[in-house]
C-alpha cells in the first residue's frame, strides 16, 4: 500500500517545540512528515475531524504519538489516538508512543503500543528510531525480513547530536531496544 506520509506526528501544544525538532530530523532522513502547523491552511479549510481521521487512518504509514499530560485530555489528540489504535491489533508496529507525561501515568491502552520514554532520550534519537522503523516497514513490503540488518547494528557506538555516546546493541525486530528504549 502506498501512503502520502511516512510519519504523522500527533502531539499537544505544550510540546510543539519538541514535535517540531523531531519533524525536522525526520525530514533530514528524507521522510514525508505530516506536522499540523505546516498544514494549517489545508486542514482548517475542511471538516477537521474528517481530515485528521483520513490522514491518521489512510494516508500515513507510521503514527507517532507524543503523549504529554495535556495530550491525554485534548479532544483532537484523543481522535488521533483512537484512529491510530483502531486498526488490526497485530499492526502495532505502525504506531509509536513517546511518553512525555510528568504528572500522570500513561494509560494502559497506550502502553500496549510500541513505547519510548521521551523524558530519557533526545529528539534526534527518537527520529532515528522512527526512521529505522519506517525503513523496516517498507522493506517488509518488499519481502525482506530485516534479520540481516540486526547483525550490522550490534555493538556499535551510537552518538546523538548532543555528543552523548552509548556503546550498545541495537535490535530492530519487533522487540528492538536501544538502552532504555523498547521498540
Amino acid at each position: 500500500m502506498s501512503y502520502k506520509y511516512d510519519v504523522a506526528i500527533s502531539y499537544q501544544n505544550e510540546i510543539e517545540d519538541t514535535a517540531a525538532k523531531i519533524a525536522d530530523y525526520l525530514r533530514r532522513e528524507n521522510l514525508q512528515v505530516f506536522f499540523a502547523p505546516e498544514r494549517q491552511l489545508e486542514i482548517l479549510s475542511e471538516n477537521l475531524h474528517e481530515v485528521l481521521y483520513d490522514i491518521y487512518k489512510n494516508q500515513t504509514l507510521v503514527r507517532l504519538l507524543l503523549v504529554s499530560d495535556l495530550y491525554l485530555v485534548s479532544e483532537w489528540t484523543q481522535l488521533e489516538k483512537r484512529v491510530s489504535q483502531a486498526e488490526n491489533p497485530s499492526d502495532m508496529k505502525r504506531r509509536i508512543v513517546v511518553d512525555y507525561t510528568v504528572n500522570q501515568e500513561l494509560p494502559k491502552d497506550l502502553k500496549k503500543l510500541v513505547y519510548i520514554d521521551g523524558n530519557k532520550v533526545y529528539e534526534d534519537e527518537i527520529a532515528s528510531l522512527i526512521s529505522r522503523r519506517v525503513k523496516d516497514l517498507k522493506n517488509e513490503n518488499g519481502g525482506q525480513t530485516g534479520a540481516e540488518e540486526r547483525i550490522i547494528f550490534q555493538n556499535k557506538i551510537i552518538q546523538n547530536n548532543y555528543g552523548t555516546q552509548k556503546n550498545t546493541s541495537v535490535n530492530l525486530g519487533d522487540n528492538a531496544h536501544l538502552g532504555d528504549i523498547n521498540f
